[in-house]
């Protein structure tokens, strides 16, 4: 999702997008965490393109919708982590 940001109104990938996720995990087995996110809400939205700041609210659900409820992380060998949705 963050990749993927862009404008609304010009399409430029150009943003500043601000805002606050919560989350929470278990460890139930060492280096196997379960994730729980949740957009709590976007605090500022600015294109540095056309210089506009884009009203947060209408925001708010396509990135509740884009961001996926859980995460699931696994360290394997080497430190690498993988992430799955």
């Amino acid at each position: 999702m963050f990749c993927v940001s862009v404008c609304p109104d010009c399409g430029s990938p150009d943003v500043d997008v601000s805002g606050l996720i919560s989350f929470s995990y278990s460890n139930h087995l060492q280096d196997d965490i379960d994730m729980s996110l949740e957009f709590d809400f976007i605090k500022g939205f600015y294109c540095n393109e056309c210089h506009i700041d884009i009203d947060p609210e209408k925001l708010e659900s396509a990135i509740s919708e884009a961001l996926p409820d859980s995460l699931k992380a696994k360290r394997k060998d080497d430190n690498i982590v993988t992430i799955s949705i």
